[in-house]
């Protein structure tokens, strides 16, 4: 294990209510790197409903409160510009489809195509990030989004044509038999 010279430092993770999810997962890695830990989250009593969803499955709520890119970038370049005097990084974590136990299989189907390393994001994977940007390791680091993706959402268009000639492929294959 890398040290990351976190042990007795404080941090707060928010989102931890979900045992499978990112705040959790994060929380244990801190945990395990010596870290005190602040635990934050909400907890929003709302039952599934199929018709606020969007075709390939996303949900609308979770999508709209996940509040626009652009004004968190806005926002975590300013405040590491206003703190940076003190030492104090600043940088965000964008991360991609990543299976928190919400992601089906035939949502995942839906997603896949689109992520070039063909796989959906581990919440460890995205601990392991936001525990580097953490630690000394990481000290020039700051006024960053740090996209942990897979590649999701780069070139659509390739990744379109890809499974087009995949599909392509499968459809010849099977009228050849």
């Amino acid at each position: 294990m890398v040290d990351h010279s976190l042990k007795g430092k404080t941090v707060i993770v928010t989102g931890t209510n979900n045992p499978q999810g990112i705040g959790a997962t994060t929380a244990i890695a801190f945990a395990n790197e010596g870290a005190r830990l602040v635990l934050v989250y909400k907890r929003i009593l709302r039952k599934y409903d199929e018709s606020k969803t969007y075709r390939d499955g996303f949900d609308r709520y979770f999508k709209a409160n996940s509040g626009d890119m652009s004004a968190v970038e806005a926002l975590t370049r300013s405040v590491a510009i206003e703190v940076g005097k003190y030492g104090i990084t600043v940088n965000c974590v964008a991360p991609g489809p990543t299976q928190t136990g919400w992601i089906d299989d035939e949502l995942e189907k839906n997603v896949l195509p689109r992520i070039p390393l063909g796989r959906l994001i581990q919440p460890q994977e995205i601990a392991d990030a936001i525990v580097f940007l953490a630690s000394e390791r990481a000290a020039m680091i700051t006024g960053q989004v740090i996209k942990v993706s897979g590649g999701d959402c780069l070139d659509t268009s390739v990744m379109e044509k890809k499974r087009k000639s995949q599909l392509s492929k499968q459809m010849s294959t099977t009228i050849t038999i």
